[in-house]
């Protein structure tokens, strides 16, 4: 005897779908203003600039971005960045571990404050581990020193 089963499985696709939308409203804007940003001067500006930095992980200037999007925004907005500047199948997993390690700073910083825990050292071991696994792995993946 099923009882109200149709009624979970509606709810559950409703909430599935709201969750949807609002990765969207995040992935969607953040995927077609890095597309705008690629065509702009401050694009290749902003890669040159920041090329030396990521050439220590094997990465090219433009790297930078998702990054910066993923320690103050969002993961999500990271992810979006990484479609929207065409990178690498080696060079996404380089930077998804890096992410994985340190993304959502200040947000969480904040938390960590509320639970008592001292976030400046917890942010600084996150970007520590978050650096050395990208030098562990971008070499182990063959990517090399050079920038593009």
């Amino acid at each position: 005897m099923r009882v109200g089963g149709g009624s979970a499985l509606r709810q559950a696709v409703v909430v599935a779908l709201r969750t949807y939308a609002d990765l969207l409203l995040i992935l969607v804007p953040t995927f077609v203003l890095v597309t705008l940003l690629k065509h702009t001067p401050a694009f290749p500006w902003m890669t040159t600039k920041l090329a030396p930095a990521m050439s220590v992980f094997g990465l090219p200037g433009s790297a930078a971005l998702p990054i910066i999007l993923g320690i103050f925004v969002s993961l999500y907005a990271a992810l979006a960045a990484m479609v929207g500047i065409g990178l690498t199948p080696a060079e996404i997993t380089t930077l998804a571990l890096m992410l994985g390690l340190c993304h959502n700073l200040i947000v969480e910083g904040a938390i960590l404050f509320r639970l008592r825990t001292n976030p400046l050292v917890w942010t600084v071991v996150r970007v520590v581990m978050a650096v050395l696994a990208g030098l562990v792995v971008g070499r182990a993946l063959g990517l090399g020193g050079a920038a593009r």
